[in-house]
């Protein structure tokens, strides 16, 4: 720590050859370098839609919006809001 600050950390591209799935190497070889915050939104963009593709399958029920207009404001008069500075 130079100056009581961490340093900062890079983060640098993973190359493709070396990810591996569970033990399979789809991109085995390959020199190409991604960003790894990618690799972890396709793979959460992945498991999200086949959790819900099997859910909507099974009929699983959504759930109902129980919200209603005044709870919008139900803060308003709470003693722990405050108030906003505009400038």
């Amino acid at each position: 720590m130079e100056g009581g600050f961490p340093k900062p950390t890079i983060v640098t591209g993973i190359e493709l050859g070396a990810l591996s799935i569970l033990g399979w190497k789809p991109f085995a070889g390959s020199t190409v370098q991604i960003y790894p915050g990618f690799v972890a939104l396709l793979g959460n963009l992945l498991i999200a839609t086949v959790v819900t593709i099997v859910l909507r399958q099974v009929r699983v029920f959504n759930g109902t919006d129980e919200t209603n207009p005044p709870d919008y404001d139900e803060d308003e008069s709470s003693p722990q809001l405050k108030p906003v500075v505009s400038g």
